[in-house]
């Protein structure tokens, strides 16, 4: 995964746009310890999404500052295109509030759209 994001580093422009890098990691079994006959327990799924942006300004001669955030997202939704366009929007509020010109997410993702 390092060397995948090493490629994304250089390829947006820091004042406008974030990279995220998403995908459903794991789905979780919530069994409790004893059941009844016909329960069923409920499967938490995991998206995760990994968020490049630059904070500051770069300097000419010197590689522009990136940040990469992770982002671990829990619900008992199914993996859906619901599912990870909420996650897609909570990421987006939040850093428009870091970087106040931001307009364009570029969303690097498995195909849920």
């Amino acid at each position: 995964m390092c060397g995948t994001i090493v490629l994304f580093i250089q390829t947006f422009n820091g004042q406008i746009e974030i990279t995220v890098k998403t995908d459903f990691a794991a789905g979780n079994e919530m069994k409790a310890k004893n059941t009844l006959t016909c329960e069923h327990p409920t499967i938490a799924q995991q998206c995760v999404a990994l968020v490049l942006h630059s904070p500051g300004v770069g300097v000419v001669g010197e590689e522009r500052p990136v940040v990469c955030d992770y982002w671990r997202v829990w619900s008992n939704a199914k993996p859906s295109y619901r599912f990870h366009q909420l996650v897609m929007d909570k990421i987006a509020a939040h850093y428009k509030i870091i970087i106040p010109g931001l307009v364009r997410m570029k969303i690097y993702s498995d195909g849920c759209r």
